[in-house]
């Protein structure tokens, strides 16, 4: 089956996305997804109802307010289960389930970072030396992929600087202020030892987005009042290069 490959400009600013990548990269994803939906459902370990869909609640935890998305689908249909490990590091085997192991059918497009362009585009020039976007079989929300950086360079699951730059400017190539990118290494509940991040929607302002920051140097902050301790990297004037670099140097 042949895959399309989507070019995006590698060099970008929070502040430089252009008008017509803001809806071309999240509309895009989203038909081809939509597409898997109709066309292949059975890639899917379980299609999106309002059974497994929507029952957000929240939790209150002192002065914080907490949701929770209770998915007993997710939970109990996983490929792979939570890996047990005394740490995060661990070496990739590929014995074991990897993403160079989904079906044909689960993968979107290929991305491809170019330097030499300021637009996305879309080709069917396509090699699986660039990096994968797939859907998640067990979704959490509608169009819930996995970007996975370079798949067959087969890396574990430790953030690299390259994995933020690709995940920040996906983020922000989409135009979706609804659209979540996120990372969870072994030990903070991976089930795939191969470096991955999720994107999915999320209609809702979560607590970490708005809690109270305390400056520590440059684009580096701390949570000021929040129950756990973190460090906060804000994108402001610098491109996402380089806040990559810190922020996956600090990891």
């Amino acid at each position: 089956m042949e895959v399309p490959l989507i070019s995006i400009p590698k060099h970008i600013s929070a502040n430089r996305a252009k008008v017509q990548d803001a809806t071309f990269l999240s509309t895009l994803i989203g038909l081809m997804y939509e597409d898997v939906e109709h066309q292949h459902p059975d890639a899917f370990k379980y299609l999106l109802t309002t059974d497994n869909f929507g029952s957000l609640c929240t939790r209150n935890i002192g002065r914080h307010t907490f949701f929770i998305d209770y998915n007993k689908n997710r939970f109990n249909m996983k490929r792979c289960g939570h890996i047990s490990s005394d740490t995060t590091h661990l070496s990739f085997e590929k014995d074991n389930f990897n993403f160079n192991k989904i079906k044909s059918n689960e993968i979107l497009c290929y991305l491809k970072q170019d330097a030499d362009t300021d637009i996305c585009s879309v080709s069917t020039e396509s090699t699986e030396t660039y990096h994968t976007i797939a859907i998640n079989n067990c979704p959490l929300s509608p169009e819930h992929i996995l970007i996975i950086p370079e798949a067959s360079a087969c890396y574990n699951q430790m953030l690299t600087k390259e994995a933020v730059e690709l995940g920040v400017s996906y983020l922000i190539l989409s135009g979706n202020p609804d659209l979540r990118v996120v990372f969870n290494s072994i030990k903070a509940f991976a089930s795939v030892n191969h470096l991955h991040l999720q994107a999915y929607i999320c209609p809702h302002r979560l607590p970490v987005e708005t809690a109270k920051l305390k400056h520590v140097t440059h684009s580096c902050y701390v949570f000021a009042d929040y129950p756990v301790r973190g460090l906060v990297y804000l994108l402001q004037e610098e491109n996402v290069e380089q806040l990559s670099k810190v922020s996956a140097n600090n990891h």
